[in-house]
């Protein structure tokens, strides 16, 4: 997206402890990952993404853990739940499992990626993309980090999984190394069935957590099933 000046001449303002620039609007709309075509070019430009991206070095970059990240977020999602109910206890058993059988391959695989300077957008959400049905845009960059590139992959299937019936059988028509590297490695599958996108709505709206228990509640049948065969 072009970068533009303030009205005064500056590029960028720092305030409340963070930078500011000012980019032009783009016209567009967010992916629609319920379409199959779309969930491609998702992939496709994230894959693109990664190529233009490796071997870039800034003093702003830092390297991601994810088992200290998925850490984080379970444990304030425990800390602001109350009462008793045996969807949420059940996703919480999920999410301590999977980081249970989190390994030392992980966090080698993290040194590997900050040595060799390996940069992942770190939220590949659908709202991320800009598309104008002539040029597909990647924004939003505030968690650039060193990562291995199959973290935003992993971010990336745990969002559409619910729109291919819980099935990884569209990932296997990618020539992709880090995805065919999480369909081989069962290190790697198992981390599919950490409910991360449940944990993030619950935080994000507090107003509106009824309403996600009552849509996971309808997609439990599909995804309880889908979870226990990634983790066997």
């Amino acid at each position: 997206m072009k970068i533009v000046p303030f009205e005064d001449g500056e590029w960028i303002k720092a305030s409340e402890g963070l930078y500011w620039i000012c980019t032009l609007a783009e016209d567009g709309n967010s992916l629609d990952y319920s379409r199959v075509e779309e969930r491609k070019l998702a992939v496709e430009k994230l894959n693109h993404f990664h190529t233009e991206s490796y071997g870039l070095r800034g003093d702003g970059l830092f390297l991601v853990s994810l088992k200290r990240k998925w850490m984080n977020r379970l444990m304030k999602f425990e800390e602001s739940v109350q009462g008793e109910n045996k969807l949420i206890k059940l996703y919480t058993n999920i999410g301590h499992h999977v980081l249970e059988e989190m390994d030392d391959e992980l966090t080698n695989l993290e040194h590997k990626a900050f040595e060799e300077g390996c940069i992942v957008h770190g939220d590949p959400a659908h709202h991320n993309f800009i598309y104008n049905r002539t040029k597909l845009m990647l924004i939003d960059g505030d968690l650039v980090s060193y990562a291995p590139r199959e973290y935003d992959y992993l971010q990336l299937m745990i969002r559409m999984l619910p729109f291919s019936e819980w099935s990884l059988d569209e990932w296997f028509s990618f020539n992709i190394p880090s995805i065919e590297n999480i369909l081989n490695n069962p290190t790697y599958t198992k981390l599919l069935a950490f409910p991360a996108d449940f944990y993030r709505e619950w935080l994000i709206d507090p107003e509106g957590r009824d309403e996600l228990l009552r849509k996971t509640l309808v997609e439990h049948d599909k995804r309880y099933p889908a979870m226990l065969r990634l983790l066997s």
